[in-house]
Formats: structure tokens, sequence, C-alpha cells
């Protein structure tokens, strides 16, 4: 029962990593602009049109486009441990990262 559970949590994370790539894929056929978005995907795949509009859709509706400098204040993640850890982790040694972010933020793992 516990490897079942084990399965579960990491199909679930694996979510995120297609929620990027999709995401990647809306970027380099047009459909938004995000200058970092490569970074975070290992594997990057081409979506059809019907799922990058739909990976659209959504990032629109649930982030807003925001217009560079007009980021929030405050952005909170909340996640598994290890995704958020990976991403912070990439966040603090990847200097076009970490340029965009405050001196004064905490990049918790």
């Amino acid at each position: 029962m516990m490897e079942d559970s084990h399965c579960n949590t990491a199909a679930v994370q694996a979510t995120n990593d297609d929620a990027s790539a999709s995401k990647l894929s809306c970027v380099k056929k047009g459909y938004m602009k995000d200058d970092y978005i490569h970074l975070f995907v290992r594997r990057p795949v081409s979506r059809s049109p019907i799922i990058n509009r739909g990976a659209l859709l959504r990032w629109d509706y649930a982030c807003g486009q925001k217009d560079e400098g007009k980021a929030p204040y405050l952005y909170v993640e909340v996640d598994f441990k290890e995704v958020t850890s990976k991403k912070a982790a990439l966040i603090e040694t990847c200097s076009p990262l970490r340029n965009k972010v405050d001196v004064t933020a905490v990049l918790s793992r």
C-alpha cells in the first residue's frame, strides 16, 4: 500500500514538469512570452495547437499576464517539497533567475 502511495505522489509531482513543458511549447509557438521557462524544462516537447491554447488559457486565467516589472510583491508557491526544492535551487544557482529575485527574498526549501 505504501508503494502505491509513493507512485501516486510521484505521478502528481510529475504534473509540474508536464505543465512546464506545455508552457515552453506555448512560448516556442508564440502564444506567450516567458524568457525563463526554458531553464525549468529538461525535455522540451512540441504540443498540438489545442493543448497549447489550453495551457495558455490555464496560465492566463490562473496567473494573469503580468508586464515586466509589475509582478506581485509576494509570491508563494505551495507544492511538494521535492518540487519546490528543485525550483529554489535553480533560482539560487542560475544568475538570470537570481537577478530577478529581490535581495531580501527568502527561497525556502
